[in-house]
């Protein structure tokens, strides 16, 4: 009987420093957690780990597709100025808005290399947009007029930028453009000696 209660003596032994080890390593982490925690914090770290899956979030969220605007171009046969489409990269879904933003922006660096170039005033402002009946109502700041009127070719190669542009939209078929909410030009009156520099009675828009 003696014999049996010392070998459950010696059994229960190093139970027991299994559970002091035990507890030591965990007193040992708590001591350490709060220093762990601060300098993680001042490693900066967690602001990398933050900011990594904010732009994963980002990229995931964000959906592009191509569209066209119209720059002029010098054709390389008859040296003659004419608008021709230049792909972009822009947010989906796409909007006539933000491709008339784009247009009135100009040509980047990347286009400009190409050898095009934007007839459409700097100053320029895009005051609105809507489409009505698959009739893009385009307003446009005075300065696209003013800026414009003292040269007639320029002039009507804006006005094609503008009307080419809007017409790659695929919910547009005509489009009508007003200065300052006035009636200006329509799609479907341009020609090659079109002269759209008085304002014609018309419509008055509003956004």
């Amino acid at each position: 009987m003696q014999n049996h209660d010392s070998k459950e003596a010696r059994q229960g032994i190093p139970l027991i420093m299994w559970l002091l080890l035990i507890v030591v390593i965990a007193g040992s982490f708590l001591y350490s957690l709060p220093k762990i925690i601060r300098n993680y914090r001042e490693s900066g770290l967690a602001d990398t780990v933050s900011a990594y899956r904010s732009r994963e979030s980002d990229t995931e969220a964000v959906q592009t597709e191509t569209a066209q605007i119209y720059f002029v171009l010098q054709d390389v046969n008859t040296h003659e100025l004419i608008c021709d489409a230049v792909s972009v990269t822009v947010s989906s879904p796409v909007n006539l808005n933000s491709l008339l933003e784009l247009l009135i922006a100009g040509p980047d660096l990347s286009v400009l290399s190409k050898g095009f170039i934007s007839f459409i005033p700097e100053s320029t402002k895009l005051l609105g947009s809507r489409i009505v009946n698959h009739a893009a109502y385009i307003d446009l700041s005075t300065d696209f007029y003013t800026d414009s009127n003292s040269n007639p070719q320029a002039a009507e190669l804006a006005v094609r930028q503008i009307i080419k542009t809007a017409l790659s939209y695929e919910l547009v078929e005509d489009v009508i453009i007003l200065i300052d909410g006035e009636s200006y030009i329509s799609s479907r009156s341009t020609s090659s000696s079109f002269s759209p520099y008085k304002k014609s009675p018309g419509r008055r828009f509003s956004s």
